[in-house]
């Protein structure tokens, strides 16, 4: 067991696992009671973050081994192991995509965190804000990030990523930056994600840094800022790589694939792209899955290829409605307009309806930034037509309320748009 743990204090994961597994066997010899079960316990909840990392947290073998920890956490009356082994079961359920089956997870974990210990306090509200960010509610997602911000400090990185195998407070930070710019506050996001950067690197735990640097590339391609999110996915796939992170690794090479496509490197960044969903998919990560095939979709889009997007979003809102995963639905039917208006004979009608689902479920999820793209589309799609005033206004209504970021890429766009309006 000590052994098993010091591998892993080293990011020695491998050894880790041979250790632990180890241990295991030699356990099975001994006869069965509470001190044996005790002692499986302990290693089935170490085993489980080594098993994570090196083979992907929707693993079977993650599954089998949190499973065996919860029978044997159950013969214990509050056991103070009943925490990990939630948080190791709603691993697997929400990486997974068993958005369900995780959210009830991560509020049990809640219910159960000791409110004194920081870093249960900090871990459970990531799980549960993870949870409800997917899930599409955002701004209570961002809520309990916050809650887990407000308690974290550097001095608790070290235990955090002993006990749960990731800092907690950077994954608070990196998801509330997507919050921030989701909500409508792309500087707010970016200072937050610059201050996850700054954890990042005094973390001392690879996959952490590995988590956080793929986390700020994914933002940045939010923000559609193309030289940062390079940047960061090229850090993140050198490290993942180098520490052997098959999850990570295959999304710093999907965010990587979309800045080439941005740079004119459109075959070249397509197959990296295509590429990282199938390495998403072959480890069984599900989670995320139907954000990374709407912009895979809208990158079919930039080549002329309407038909291969719309194949792409059909499959992506069949995951969606599977997941229960909803944070970028918006997206996937304003992008779903915009192919539709590529096709050989455009589909006007259609693209105009699913600009209108996009606008709705944009402000039903407080969504401003999604909301402002919406109304971008539906703009140049009634520029020319006896709509076009009802455009302006749905246009300088949502530009109208932003309060900062009117350097961001979004922001300049709607700008000029309104501006080509108005002086037509």
């Amino acid at each position: 067991m000590q052994a098993g743990q010091q591998a892993i204090e080293r990011s020695a994961d491998m050894e880790a696992i041979a250790l632990l597994t180890h241990g295991l066997e030699v356990l099975e010899r001994l006869p069965e009671g509470p001190e044996r079960f005790q002692h499986e316990l302990t290693l089935r909840c170490t085993l489980g973050l080594a098993l994570v990392k090196v083979r992907g947290y929707a693993a079977q073998e993650v599954k089998t081994n949190y499973a065996r920890a919860q029978t044997l956490s159950d013969l214990f009356k509050d056991s103070p192991q009943s925490f990990d082994v939630l948080s190791g079961l709603w691993m697997f359920y929400a990486i997974s995509g068993m958005i369900p089956t995780a959210l009830q997870l991560a509020e049990q974990s809640l219910q159960i965190a000791c409110e004194e210990d920081a870093v249960q306090f900090i871990f459970a509200r990531t799980l549960l804000g993870i949870t409800l960010f997917h899930h599409g509610k955002l701004t209570v997602a961002l809520d309990r990030f916050e809650e887990g911000i407000a308690r974290y400090d550097s001095s608790l990185q070290r235990e955090m990523c002993l006990r749960y195998g990731q800092d907690g407070g950077l994954m608070c930070l990196s998801f509330s930056a997507h919050l921030l710019w989701l909500l409508g506050y792309p500087e707010q996001a970016l200072a937050v994600d610059h201050q996850a950067m700054n954890f990042a690197k005094i973390v001392s735990h690879p996959f952490s840094e590995a988590t956080a640097i793929y986390f700020s590339a994914w933002h940045h391609v939010l923000q559609r800022d193309v030289q940062l999110a390079q940047a960061r996915a090229e850090l993140a796939i050198h490290l993942s790589r180098e520490q052997e992170f098959p999850l990570w690794l295959a999304g710093a090479t999907f965010m990587h694939g979309w800045a080439l496509v941005q740079l004119g490197k459109k075959t070249e960044g397509i197959a990296q792209m295509e590429l990282a969903i199938e390495g998403w998919s072959i480890i069984g990560t599900k989670i995320g899955l139907y954000y990374l095939m709407v912009v895979l979709a809208e990158a079919y889009g930039t080549v002329e290829k309407p038909e291969a997007g719309l194949s792409v979003l059909a499959k992506a809102a069949k995951v969606a409605r599977d997941n229960d995963e909803h944070f970028y639905d918006a997206e996937l039917h304003r992008i779903k307009g915009e192919l539709l208006l590529q096709l050989p004979v455009p589909h006007k009608s259609q693209a105009e309806a699913c600009f209108q689902e996009a606008l709705k479920i944009a402000r039903d999820q407080q969504a401003k930034s999604l909301e402002l793209r919406a109304a971008m589309s539906l703009c140049r799609l009634w520029q020319n037509t006896d709509k076009r005033d009802l455009g302006l206004r749905e246009l300088a209504a949502v530009y109208d309320w932003f309060t900062e970021g009117f350097d961001t890429p979004d922001l300049k766009d709607a700008k000029t748009l309104l501006d080509e309006y108005r002086t037509s």
